[in-house]
């Protein structure tokens, strides 16, 4: 598609969704993304589901965290000989 075709399709007055499906599979985006909705019930989903693995993800966080601790003064007594 030439780019004079393209900006004669995007400031048509009424575009064509057959052209807004292209749109969204070039750009791989839901179409309801080009008319600036949002998925609520997927956005709640997402934050309830971290808020009842908050303690669970923290723990577990933690823990990594500490093993990384443990294992960066095992390679500084390496590096200063000790």
């Amino acid at each position: 598609m030439s780019k004079q075709n393209l900006d004669s399709k995007l400031s048509a007055t009424d575009i064509k969704t057959g052209f807004i499906e292209q749109l969204a599979t070039l750009y791989d985006k839901p179409i309801s993304y080009f008319f600036g909705e949002r998925n609520e019930v997927e956005i709640n989903e997402v934050e309830r589901s971290f808020n009842d693995n908050a303690d669970e993800i923290i723990k577990e966080l933690t823990s990594i965290i500490k093993s990384q601790e443990a294992r960066i003064a095992q390679l500084t007594d390496k590096l200063l000989g000790l």
